[in-house]
């Protein structure tokens, strides 16, 4: 709980028309979510206007409201007024919960494919190497003593600073986060102070949002601009880790400040796999680091898997950690629910559930899968 007078301390450019004093116990963007206490923030979404749900939550105990019209039919209910509803949003959530990405380790990943394994490998290695590790999702928000079904990739400013309060208080170290392009074109996870960027690939998907390649792209590398506005002396501590095989890893990291590490598998980079082979249900590779090659197998198919698991040993690597640990921690990695997940049977199938939605994802999930030879595909 805080006081709203408190909330107010920085924040710029909101009018307020009612009692400061009062007592703020949330702050939520869903009237349907709203309790009592809460202060209700009203903004304008792309196929829903939140002043129409005002009334719903002044009715489910709303005691303060964030919008950009005062409204003299809520006279009784204290009113933020401000033209900017996303940048307020963000500063109000952020003070509400103490800046909870600042108590982090906090890890982004963006790309059309790999996001989820990706980040799936980044918690798993970071849980073993730093402790308890949240994580914001497709699949689940994992907040360190419970994990909640997700409903979209990345969720809205105010969810997001809930989240990554709750994983602080449950004694998380680090958390890492799946960045959608749609979340970074509408400023979803501004205000969030990443340590690690990490890019994964660039592929056809959302063009019915983005309209081209060019504006998809301009939207991806909005997680990177970010870090242009690092403080030099901070510089050294933030990092940023790229496929150095993906035409548009360039444009991604364009003007960035802060130090990069590559990954890939054709081109030289700080981290490479080569000499790939399949196992069974297991994928085994050598790796190119620092001059020197060490042997690596992990229980995932296919060769974007390499991918996705060179990019999680970037961000562990930029830490500081063994290449020796990190080839460990990833031998023992649990399957990812959706992601080329193998289905254990009484017949003697071999069954795999991929989640592959764009042409490029599946066209490289049925590839890993011809690569293990069956007699017979089936999809």
């Amino acid at each position: 709980m805080k006081y709203l007078k408190d909330l107010l301390k920085g924040a710029s450019n909101i009018e307020v028309k009612g009692n400061r004093d009062i007592s703020i116990k949330g702050v939520c963007a869903n009237s349907k979510t709203v309790v009592p206490g809460d202060l209700f923030i009203a903004k304008k979404g792309m196929k829903t206007d939140g002043t129409k749900y005002i009334p719903d939550a002044i009715n489910g105990g709303a005691v303060a409201i964030l919008t950009d019209l005062y409204d003299s039919n809520h006279a009784h209910i204290t009113q933020l007024i401000t033209s900017d509803i996303a940048l307020a949003e963000t500063s109000l959530t952020s003070v509400f919960y103490a800046r909870p990405s600042q108590r982090l380790f906090m890890v982004g990943v963006t790309g059309t494919n790999g996001k989820t394994t990706t980040a799936y490998l980044i918690k798993y290695l970071l849980d073993k190497l730093r402790g308890s590790c949240g994580l914001i999702g497709t699949v689940e928000y994992n907040v360190g003593d419970r994990s909640i079904p997700a409903n979209q990739t990345t969720p809205d400013v105010t969810t997001n600073h809930k989240l990554l309060w709750q994983m602080a208080e449950n004694r998380c170290q680090s958390a890492v986060m799946e960045v959608s392009s749609h979340a970074l074109t509408q400023g979803r996870v501004t205000g969030i102070d990443f340590d690690v960027c990490v890019y994964t690939n660039l592929s056809q998907d959302h063009l019915d949002y983005h309209h081209t390649m060019e504006e998809y792209a301009s939207a991806k590398s909005g997680l990177f601009r970010e870090m242009l506005n690092i403080p030099k002396d901070e510089c050294r501590s933030k990092s940023v880790v790229v496929n150095r095989d993906d035409p548009y890893a360039g444009h991604m990291v364009k003007g960035c400040t802060v130090s990069q590490f590559t990954y890939g598998i054709d081109s030289e980079a700080d981290l490479m796999g080569k000499d790939i082979s399949f196992d069974g249900a297991h994928t085994c590779f050598s790796i190119c680091h620092e001059g020197k090659t060490y042997r690596c197998r992990i229980p995932l198919i296919g060769r974007y898997n390499v991918y996705n698991t060179l990019a999680a040993m970037g961000v562990a690597l930029t830490q500081g950690f063994s290449i020796e640990q990190v080839i460990e921690i990833v031998a023992t990695f649990p399957p990812v629910p959706g992601r080329m997940e193998m289905v254990t049977n009484s017949l003697g199938l071999r069954v795999v559930v991929d989640f592959a939605h764009t042409e490029d994802a599946l066209d490289n999930a049925l590839s890993c899968i011809k690569e293990m030879q069956p007699e017979r595909l089936i999809t």
